[in-house]
């Protein structure tokens, strides 16, 4: 029997990350943390990515992008990163999970 755990991950797990967005069925181009990495650095924004494990396995997660505001750093929405479900149907303003 497995654990499941969440934790934001670290640059040493976007490989992982990469693969499986490119695998999965509602898998983007905007997940993949080198269009994140571009979009913060052209919005002066920053990203995370909260990735799901069942022991060591990466099975899934959600990018989330922040930006700077006069109230100080906030998460907010960003069209193409909130397009996604878990269950791999894509539907206009869901939370972007992906899941394998």
């Amino acid at each position: 029997m497995y654990t499941t755990t969440t934790r934001s991950l670290t640059a040493s797990d976007y490989d992982r990350w990469n693969a499986l967005v490119s695998t999965a069925p509602s898998g983007s181009i905007f997940a993949l943390t080198d269009y994140l990495a571009i979009l913060c650095r052209a919005t002066k924004g920053r990203f995370t990515i909260i990735g799901v494990f069942h022991g060591e396995e990466l099975v899934g997660g959600m990018p989330l992008y922040f930006r700077p505001s006069r109230w100080g750093e906030m998460a907010t929405r960003r069209a193409l990163l909130a397009y996604f479900t878990l269950d791999g149907h894509q539907r206009p303003g869901s939370v972007g999970v992906y899941w394998n």
